[in-house]
This record gives C-alpha cells, sequence and structure tokens, in this order.
C-alpha cells in the first residue's frame, strides 16, 4: 500500500505551536521513505 503525501500546512497558526516547528516537522516527515519504514515494520 503506497504512502499518500497529504498537506497538514492548514494546521499552521495553531494555538501553541510555532509556525517554524510547525514547517520543521512537516519537513521532517517529507524526507522519511515511509514505504521502506512499513516493510521494516512487518515482519
Amino acid at each position: 500500500m503506497p504512502y499518500e503525501v497529504k498537506n497538514f500546512e492548514n494546521l499552521l497558526g495553531l494555538a501553541g505551536f510555532s509556525g517554524q516547528l510547525l514547517k520543521n516537522h512537516f519537513a521532517l516527515h517529507m524526507a522519511i521513505d515511509w514505504e521502506a519504514v512499513g516493510k521494516r515494520l512487518i515482519v
């Protein structure tokens, strides 16, 4: 099952989270090869 990229930029401006923190978090998740992670979890 391929990983479908989702856009969570609508969370920018969320109370209690800085915009930079959320942008860094989004960038980190976009850099991860989620298909490879899924294959390692299936044992």
